[in-house]
């Protein structure tokens, strides 16, 4: 009897809650449902692994972080930025797409502001999935995006167990992977980064199975999440497949098929080119003319890579411009410093408010953690010149660091380190050759 009172309750009260914002009740439900799904089907799939009731309950407890991040971002942009906060935005223009589409007008274009052109905007076309899945209403959409970031960490540690499956040092990675506060917070943002951190952990399990063995399903998988980067991200696209390429053309050769080697050598140069030229074409208006004069493009991207520098120097969250010398070599010069200040600033003394002093307080945090793992980094960049996975990770991440290190924003800092943590918490989390033999001796 009492519990038929309950439930009468809640009724009543989601009643009223509909009669005032039936598009929020309606969101939070239907992801509360698809949260729901993901969890037991990664639940259910864990609890049949190695150690799986640990792996299952650090899987649900990460899930329910996200979907809390979510809720804190919803609070922080309707009332910290007072509606200013982009993914805002993301979801005006993305529900307008999905009405359209539901109209009739499937593909929709818009005028870029940059280059005065018409383009294709993915975001949009996501947000109007989860117009789809979720109803129109903005709580669905920020709880739905936490599920999508959520699936891409738990891709990153499905690529990493494809490689380690019993090293204890998975442990330590999970652990990073699912709770790092800018990972749980921004891997869960309402907008573009969600998507990232999903594709990011898609194109590294699909990459690192098809090393192991040919197989369509992971084929189709390199390919889908690398053009979701490009529509979402261009440069990070290029890193992505420029570090694929490296990999894959050093990659040791265990079969017949080595015989085919020299083909694939002499391919590879005619790949570099078309992804230069393909990078090359968002800043150069001809981007064919690389393979006439390729000082031009390196001319272009210097100077490019200049006003990236220099455009995010608005704002109180940044710092002061700092490349003075605009050639190749100043920027090289000062890739050292604008790394560090990527990846452990803001300091302590630096924030001005209560986000800036977490990030700060996560960069000491992650700074010592590097010092206590500096075994597993050396152990992993030995084992990235004969290990596929590894380099693959390691490259991507010195690529993206080093083009990322430009930023002198803060606030665009710590939002966009999420894209790189991942592939640093898998070189912290690699165990030594002697520990990685003793696990897989021990394991069941």
């Amino acid at each position: 009897m009492l519990i038929v009172f309950g439930l009468g309750v809640l009724a009543t009260l989601i009643g009223f809650a509909a009669a005032s914002d039936w598009k929020s009740v309606l969101g939070v439900s239907l992801a509360g449902f698809w949260a729901f799904v993901a969890g037991l089907v990664l639940y259910r799939r864990e609890k049949q692994q190695v150690d799986g009731r640990w792996w299952s309950r650090m899987l649900v407890a990460g899930l329910a972080v996200r979907l809390l991040a979510a809720f804190l971002h919803l609070a922080i942009g309707l009332w910290f930025y007072r509606g200013e906060a982009d993914f805002l935005s993301y979801h005006r223009s993305g529900t307008n797409v999905a009405e359209r589409i539901l109209q009739g007008e499937l593909i929709v274009f818009h005028t870029s502001r940059s280059y005065d052109k018409l383009e294709f905007r993915l975001i949009e076309y996501l947000v109007g999935l989860s117009y789809l899945l979720v109803g129109p209403g903005l709580v669905g959409m920020v709880l739905l995006f936490a599920v999508v970031g959520f699936i891409g960490i738990y891709l990153f540690l499905r690529a990493f167990r494809l490689e380690f499956p019993y090293g204890k040092d998975t442990r330590l990675l999970a652990l990073g992977l699912l709770f790092l506060p800018s990972l749980a917070f921004w891997g869960s943002y309402p907008g573009k980064d969600s998507w990232m951190l999903l594709f990011l952990g898609w194109l590294t399990y699909s990459f690192t199975r098809l090393l192991h063995k040919f197989h369509s399903g992971s084929l189709v998988g390199v390919v889908v999440s690398l053009v979701g980067l490009a529509l979402l991200r261009w440069p990070v696209a290029g890193m992505a497949a420029l570090a694929m390429g490296a990999v894959w053309l050093l990659r040791p050769w265990k079969s017949p098929a080595a015989i085919l080697r020299p083909i694939e050598l002499a391919a590879y140069p005619l790949v570099v080119v078309a992804v230069l030229a393909y990078m090359g074409s968002f800043f150069l208006p001809r981007p064919m003319g690389l393979m006439i004069d390729p000082l031009s493009y390196v001319e272009a991207a210097t100077e490019r890579s200049v006003l990236f520098h220099e455009g995010y120097a608005g704002g109180g969250s940044a710092r002061r411009v700092e490349i003075v010398d605009k050639s190749v070599g100043g920027i090289l010069r000062y890739l050292p410093k604008g790394a560090f200040a990527f990846l452990f600033r803001p300091m302590v003394f630096e924030a001005h408010h209560g986000l800036a002093l977490a990030a700060a307080l996560e960069a000491a945090f992650f700074l010592a953690l590097i010092i206590w793992r500096w075994r597993s980094l050396v152990a992993a960049i030995r084992m990235g010149f004969s290990t596929p996975f590894i380099g693959f990770c390691a490259v991507i991440f010195i690529a993206l660091t080093a083009m990322l290190a430009l930023e002198i924003n803060f606030g665009i800092i710590v939002r966009h380190r999420a894209m790189v943590l991942p592939f640093l918490l898998i070189l912290m989390a690699v165990p030594s050759r002697r520990k990685a033999r003793q696990d897989n001796l021990t394991a069941p």
